[in-house]
Formats: structure tokens, sequence, C-alpha cells
């Protein structure tokens, strides 16, 4: 591991965010008092310091700059929330889940409204608000389950001011509780009022802004025009090029025949037009295939999948 901090701290604090050492290994940062970089970025020569370890990741500080970041955890809530979020600028992906940062525009002295809160059900976390007193690991540092942290979205925080990132306001974070209660979230205290600044549409710095689009969506129709890039990489069985792409056996289900898996035939078809199972009439997208042949939730599928798409597919998820 190379020290991603001292690659890329000097740019984000150019940019005017708040970098932060992260451990190597690890999701938390280095230094002991790292909160205090909500509110203020670390010194010049502590930057430097780290900077000269042999090996080091790289978070950013929320709350400062006003930088906030919805961190999704169930892949189902992505759509849903999606919805009633303001534009995507800017997200990134670790080994599951998605990542979007925006500019809280909500008063300073609401000091609830900016406490990092965590979202939950009974069975389940949903969604993390950062912002003060929190700190998120950012693209390129490794992740400690293997693989990168990764940006979804062409723009980053290494371009895109924080100013430029689309605002988050009192009204979204009520509109976004309301799609968390459907999916078991209860607010057990007094029901809190964020409305305090009216909404104001986001201004999109270029054309790298996804509006509502899910990325889901944008990386399904990547991956459909480069088969050959990732569909070998699945490793199913019997699988064969054929004309527009390939034909393999869906492993993952009894064969409707009753046939032993050696005597099945392929009825898996994954060409760019689509992908279907034509022994059950079963339609895929890429990321559905990815989720049973490697038997992934949504959010890895589509971590495994942006993995494994080339750069220029990946640069071209935009609306």
């Amino acid at each position: 591991m190379t020290n991603v901090f001292a690659e890329t701290a000097p740019t984000l604090i150019e940019r005017g965010y708040s970098p932060l050492p992260i451990r190597v290994g690890s999701k938390a940062p280095i230094l002991n008092r790292w909160q205090e970089c909500c509110n203020a970025p670390l010194m010049a020569g502590i930057v430097a310091a780290y900077s000269r370890a042999p090996a080091m990741g790289i978070g950013v500080a929320c709350g400062y700059a006003n930088l906030i970041c919805v961190d999704i955890d169930a892949s189902d809530l992505i759509d849903p929330l999606l919805e009633v979020l303001p534009p995507v600028l800017v997200g990134k992906v670790g080994r599951t889940g998605s990542s979007i940062f925006y500019r809280g525009d909500h008063p300073r002295d609401d000091i609830e409204w900016w406490k990092k809160r965590n979202y939950r059900s009974l069975e389940r976390g949903l969604v993390d608000f950062l912002a003060v007193g929190a700190q998120t690991v950012i693209p390129p540092t490794p992740h400690p389950n293997g693989g990168r942290y990764r940006w979804l979205t062409p723009a980053t925080l290494l371009d895109a001011l924080p100013t430029a990132l689309p605002a988050f306001t009192g009204t979204h974070r009520e509109a976004m509780e309301a799609v968390l209660r459907r999916f078991g979230w209860s607010d057990t205290g007094r029901e809190p009022s964020y409305a305090a600044t009216s909404v104001r549409p986001a201004t999109p710095s270029h054309s790298a802004t996804l509006g509502a689009v899910s990325v889901y969506r944008e990386a399904n129709t990547a991956a459909l025009s480069n088969l050959s890039a990732w569909v070998p990489k699945l490793y199913l069985y019997k699988l064969r090029p054929k004309p527009g792409g390939f034909s393999a056996i869906a492993t993952w289900r009894n064969s409707s025949s009753g046939r032993a898996l050696e005597k099945r035939n392929r009825n898996l078809s994954i060409v760019s037009a689509g992908i279907e199972d034509f022994g059950t009439g079963e339609k895929y997208t890429a990321v559905d295939l990815v989720m049973a042949a490697r038997k992934l939730d949504r959010a890895a599928a589509l971590n495994w999948l942006l993995e494994h798409l080339p750069q220029e597919p990946l640069i071209l998820l935009k609306k």
C-alpha cells in the first residue's frame, strides 16, 4: 500500500476540505482527537508528518466546510432515497452500500441537526448521516476487507469545491426520514422539524451531475456494452461465446426438467440486448447476474462489477 494520504491530502486541502490520515488496514483515523478536524483542518506540519509515513489511507472530516455524507447501508434503499435526495454530484462505494456527498444548507447553530446520526430498523442499519463528529474514508484507500474504495461519479472531492456540492436542506432531511420510516426506522423521541431553510435547486458544476438517476442503472448499461470485460470473470458453468455475447448454465437454480447439472442445456443467454434465463423466463440486469453467480448482495455486486469494468465506461456513468 502506498501513502494515499500524501498523494491526495494537498489537493483536498486546496479544494477546501479537511483530510484525515487513516490507519493501514482500518477505517479509523490515526489521530486521537480527529473530531477536531470537523471544525478546523490539520496544521501543515501534521499533514507533512503523516505524508512521510510509508503507508497511509485517507478520509475526510464531515462538518467542515458544511460537508455532509449520506452513507446508505441498505442497497434496497438506494433508489427510494435517490428520488427524494438532491441530485448526485459526488458519490463513492466501499465493499457495500453507497455514500453521497452534499453541502449542508442548514443553520449551524442547530447543533442537533448537525450531529452524526445512525438510522436503524430493528433488524439492520439503514443510513448513516455523517456530519459534525463523523468522518468517512475516501478513494483510493484500500478497503480493510479487500479491494479499494471507488468513486461512483465522474466528479470527485478532488475536483469539486464544497460550494459546488448540491445543497442538503432541512426539507431534504425530513423527506429522507420519511423514506426510512417505510423501511422500519422509528424516531422514539420528539419529531424533529428541520425545514428551517427553503429548498434551493443545486447548481451543477458540470455535466457530470447524475440527477436522481441510479448509478445501478448506469452501471448495468455500461456492463451490457462491454460483456467481455466481466462475464468470463464470473466463471459461469459451461460458459461459451455465442453471437453477441455468451451462454452458460444458471447453477444457482435447479433444473426445471430434473436433469443433472452436467446434462443441463445452456439456457442462460447473456447478450448486449439483455440477459435472460430461457429455462425459467427470468430476466436479469448485469448486477442481478453478479448477485446470483457470486452470491453477493446488491451493493457488493455493484462494487464487483465496477471493479471489473474498464475505466472508460465508468467515466461515462452520467445522465
